[in-house]
């Protein structure tokens, strides 16, 4: 993954899934929490300024877990053979449906890559 894919996708997790507000300054952008704090900043250049990193710190990804299971979205991650898999699940009156699921090298990878498929899905 490119550092212009980590940024991308960086930012749709913090609108899309934590419903952080983009505030535009001027040298680049910050994404702010419910409370007013600041997680992460990008630069105008591209540069980002991580206060929250979900690709890689597992405390940051099960955010994104917390997130999704306040949608009422069950999240299962595990590891097998070496790899990491994110599943994400809506319940439904018959058990549960698959909603997106995601392998990665690490669970933290795992979860950002599934939280955003999954929230891109059509709501229903």
């Amino acid at each position: 993954m490119t550092d212009i894919e980590k940024r991308e996708l960086l930012v749709r997790l913090a609108v899309n899934v934590m419903n952080w507000t983009a505030k535009e300054e001027r040298n680049g952008t910050a994404y702010i929490d419910a409370a007013g704090r600041e997680r992460f900043y990008v630069w105008e250049d591209g540069g980002i300024d991580p206060n929250w990193w979900p690709l890689g710190s597992i405390n940051d990804a099960w955010m994104l877990v917390e997130a999704l299971a306040n949608r009422g979205l069950d999240v299962l991650v595990q590891m097998c053979d070496g790899k990491a898999h994110c599943s994400i699940h809506r319940a439904i009156p018959s058990g549960y449906t698959l909603v997106r699921a995601e392998s990665a090298e690490t669970a933290p990878l795992a979860i950002s890559l599934a939280a955003d498929q999954a929230t891109r899905e059509p709501r229903t």
